[in-house]
């Protein structure tokens, strides 16, 4: 598994910032009682944290799978032979799984922001190196705007 947008640092990051804003109100709150009214700003960290917590848990091998549920079966609908375009690539997990059980072009495309497009997309190459398909061709670019034109039948999957 490679990284994808739901890095750990981040879960840390807004339990981290739950337990601080707990602990900033607490000690204000012993010297004055209203201090500790700022406690209740940890709420939306708090829950922010446990909704990417849970979230993460349950997308992963370790939890319930469900994102290799849901590409185990849209790789059983659409096959693994012809042409492939995974619009919204991110780190190209799904289009680098439909490469490494299939023949054809495989094309993976995301709109990486502007100041992270060059990293995103040599990360999704990076992937596909470590995978044994770098053939793989990783495109930026918008789905409403694509930059290149579509040949033959188009057969859509929305994930």
């Amino acid at each position: 598994m490679y990284p994808t947008w739901m890095r750990p640092s981040k879960i840390k990051l807004f339990w981290g910032l739950s337990a601080g804003i707990v602990a900033v109100a607490v000690i204000i709150g012993l010297f004055w009682r209203p201090g500790l009214l700022p406690a209740l700003l940890a709420v939306p960290c708090a829950c922010i944290a446990m909704v990417i917590t849970m979230t993460s848990h349950r997308l992963s091998p370790q939890g319930d799978r469900i994102q290799a549920q849901i590409h185990e079966l849209l790789m059983s609908e659409v096959g693994s032979t012809g042409s492939l375009l995974d619009i919204g690539c991110g780190s190209g997990e799904l289009i680098i799984k439909f490469a490494k059980n299939g023949t054809g072009s495989f094309t993976g495309l995301e709109y990486w922001p502007d100041k992270w497009a060059q990293f995103g997309k040599s990360q999704a190459q990076s992937n596909a190196m470590i995978e044994g398909v770098p053939e793989i061709e990783f495109v930026h670019g918008s789905a409403s705007e694509l930059p290149f034109t579509m040949q033959s039948s188009i057969v859509l999957y929305q994930a």
